[in-house]
């Protein structure tokens, strides 16, 4: 049992994904914390409102 802990505290193997997995895991809360900001989230709304109104204006006059 000994040798099976000594053995296992030595292992090195897999870290590399668990710090990996640990810094995605923090941009991923860093992301949804700035976007849950009510100013961040009006300004992308009306980004994209824009952008989808100007397409369809685009693409109307394309078919005329």
């Amino acid at each position: 049992m000994k040798r099976f802990l000594t053995r296992f505290l030595r292992d090195n193997r897999g870290v590399a994904a668990l710090e990996y997995a640990l810094l995605v895991g923090l941009v991923t809360l860093a992301i949804a914390g700035a976007l849950s900001s009510t100013n961040i989230r009006t300004s992308i709304s009306s980004i994209f409102t824009s952008l989808n109104s100007e397409l369809s204006t685009a693409a109307g006059a394309k078919n005329d």
